[in-house]
């Protein structure tokens, strides 16, 4: 079933904006904000669809341009759009969510362009803060804010009260996202097209990529306060992803942070520590290859590969490349139940070539983390790691218990 783009234009309400809190990044305020066009990938989603159209059109800062493209849905996604006066259809072929999101960029004119997803919803004052942020710090591709999250079915909670801002840089956490999902942003026309949009070959992790391509023009300007709210549910295109193909979508991950690298030597930008960061990563990958059972009898190889490579690499490098194998693991260890995968993981350790290895380490403390007390006793009653971990444990109910008291 072909897609469609469907076009809402709203006349742009100019209003006077409140200056960033932080005094690092005070500035006089427009009176007139820039225009906003505002993007909508959906498919299959006439559960949520309302509501995000909603919150986008009670805005304080109306959009010029709300587009929604449809990705091929079989659902009534197409007609709850009809609903909403002033709609325009337009054709588009159902090629995922990236190829979906420049579709509706090449559609649309305004200045400054935010994506939302269509199972998530903003608060009133998103999108006139954010860009009211970017006004202040033309130095910015993108503004972005703090982002809530809320179980489906339950209405969502924001944190928005007046807070400072900061510059950050996207890389700061590679191979981590440092900004999130896509409903945070709002950015710069110009910077999008500078960096070639959207890549469609990316789907699940475009954000990612994109975050970090915008990162080579300058920082973001972020604001502390949440006023976006992710939706929380099993049908979410990363939760199918990261159940149904775990594997080729943390590899899309992987290749995603490689050509960020490369296009950052590109520009002659400094890429040492990130390349220790992004070997890392590519390790991880063979590791997950071990855990998936693709690959049996790999971990030697894949071990033997990520300490020679990452022989002087610190916790610093190696923390976001765990925490980002954490992130699309975390279905798997749903399904597989924290217990045996942590047993899991201390197997692995157990057969690691290199006693001292910094990874090795990090993955036993991971697995002495979520084994239960009785199990870790048990089978590890010597173990100085073991102890420290259900010291800890105990010590943490006793504050407990006396906090509540």
């Amino acid at each position: 079933m072909p897609g469609a783009v469907f076009i809402i234009r709203v006349e742009i309400l100019c209003q006077a904006t409140g200056s960033c809190p932080s005094p690092a990044l005070q500035t006089q305020p427009s009176t007139c904000a820039m225009s906003v066009a505002v993007i909508i990938p959906v498919y299959n989603g006439e559960n949520h669809l309302r509501q995000t159209l909603d919150c986008v059109l009670a805005q304080t800062l109306r959009p010029d341009e709300i587009v929604v493209v449809d990705d091929g849905s079989t659902d009534s996604s197409p007609s709850i759009v009809e609903e909403y006066s002033g709609v325009q259809l337009l054709e588009s072929p159902g090629e995922g969510p990236n190829a979906a999101r420049n579709h509706g960029l090449r559609e649309t004119g305004a200045a400054q362009v935010a994506f939302l997803d269509h199972d998530d919803v903003w608060h009133p004052q998103h999108l006139q803060r954010l860009s009211n942020s970017l006004e202040q710090e033309p130095g910015s591709p993108a503004a972005a804010s703090g982002r809530g999250t809320f179980q489906d079915g339950e209405q969502p909670q924001f944190a928005a009260e007046a807070r400072g801002c900061y510059l950050q840089d996207p890389w700061d956490r590679y191979p981590g996202n440092a900004m999130g999902e896509p409903l945070v942003a709002l950015v710069r026309r110009d910077a999008l097209e500078e960096v070639g949009g959207w890549s469609p070959q990316h789907d699940g992790c475009g954000d990612f990529y994109l975050w970090l391509k915008l990162g080579l023009l300058g920082p973001f300007v972020v604001r502390e306060s949440a006023t976006a709210a992710r939706r929380l549910h099993d049908r979410s295109f990363a939760s199918d992803l990261r159940k149904n193909d775990l594997l080729n979508y943390y590899g899309r991950h992987v290749d995603a942070s490689h050509e960020a690298l490369r296009l950052r030597a590109d520009k002659g930008l400094g890429t040492d520590a990130y390349h220790r960061r992004h070997q890392a990563e590519e390790a991880m990958l063979d590791l997950l290859r071990v855990l998936l059972g693709s690959e049996a009898g790999s971990l030697q190889r894949a071990a033997t590969k990520f300490d020679r490579s990452l022989s002087e690499a610190s916790r610093d490098d190696l923390r976001p490349v765990w925490s980002t194998f954490q992130w699309y693991l975390r279905p798997y260890i749903q399904d597989v139940g924290a217990r045996a995968f942590s047993s899991q993981i201390f197997r692995l350790t157990e057969r690691w070539p290199r006693p001292d290895s910094e990874l090795r380490s990090m993955l036993r403390e991971w697995s002495f983390r979520y084994t239960p007390t009785f199990d870790l006793i048990s089978h590890h009653p010597l173990n100085a790691l073991c102890w420290s971990h259900v010291l800890s444990r105990m010590c943490r109910r006793v504050r407990i218990y006396l906090y509540s008291r």
